[in-house]
């Protein structure tokens, strides 16, 4: 739900604000982190760079590490 939230605040505008919107990242990747356990999440930062917010890379993150999930 945190990816989804992420990828459609992108998407309206408010994540894609500089500060605003990198805060957001931020916050998301840790929280995504802390939920999943697994570094297989931080290629969600690419959203750092300029126009990539508006592609749903939260949302292809978590469930890239869902299905790739060990054990």
């Amino acid at each position: 739900m945190v990816a989804l939230a992420n990828d459609a605040l992108d998407l309206v505008g408010i994540g894609s604000t500089p500060v605003i919107g990198n805060a957001f990242d931020l916050a998301s990747t840790g929280i995504i982190y802390v939920l999943t356990g697994q570094k297989r999440t931080f290629p969600a930062l690419i959203e750092l760079l300029p126009f990539i917010d508006l592609l749903p890379t939260f949302t292809a993150s978590v469930l890239w590490a869902y299905r790739n999930k060990e054990g």
